[in-house]
């Protein structure tokens, strides 16, 4: 049975037994941190199985450029080529 927690006081006033919060932390992200990347706007059109836009009267095809820092970063770049 779980007993609640009663401070104990030594003959000077000073707390025995304080609360030591060390077991409440992790390292794992929490859950807004896991879920950031399925947050941003996806790069998608309206083909499936082919990479096409339809915007108005105009198609475009969605191409992913991946470039490489000179830091060695990943950035991906995103283009709407027009058909």
């Amino acid at each position: 049975m779980n007993t609640p927690y009663v401070k104990k006081y030594d003959e000077n006033g000073t707390v025995i037994n304080p609360i030591i919060m060390h077991g409440l932390f992790h390292q794992e992200p929490n859950r807004a941190e896991r879920r950031k990347d399925m947050n941003v706007t996806r790069f998608h059109g309206n083909g499936k199985n082919y990479h096409l836009t339809i915007f108005k009267n105009s198609k475009f095809k969605r191409v992913r450029q991946v470039a490489i820092t000179k830091n060695g970063e990943v950035n991906i770049i995103l283009h709407y080529l027009p058909l």
